[in-house]
């Protein structure tokens, strides 16, 4: 679980710092695209959340056996928010840092 931490980590960093300070930087002038890298950033905060608290509560041997009977059930969860964030991301954040 450490190692997820820290991959999990560096993409967070490098998504602030180079994804979206980019398209900050390259949509100065266009109001509705700023708005929609603003929000999708916003977005992430629940999200990274609750990828944290599933680190935590699988990050440690004691903690992983604790609560072991709901980590297929919480891996889900996490799985399919990602997986309709990666889409969303698809779908409208990275076509602006194509148009660039």
């Amino acid at each position: 679980m450490n190692g997820f931490k820290l991959a999990f980590e560096l993409h967070l960093m490098m998504e602030v710092t180079q994804l979206y300070g980019y398209l900050r930087a390259t949509t100065l002038e266009d109001s509705d695209n700023r708005t929609l890298v603003n929000e999708m950033q916003e977005q992430m905060n629940p999200i990274t959340k609750k990828i944290i608290k599933l680190i935590h509560l699988y990050g440690d041997k004691k903690s992983y056996q604790k609560n072991v009977d709901k980590l297929l059930d919480d891996l889900g969860a996490v799985g399919i928010i990602l997986t309709q964030r990666l889409n969303t991301k698809e779908e409208k954040l990275y076509p602006l840092y194509e148009e660039v």
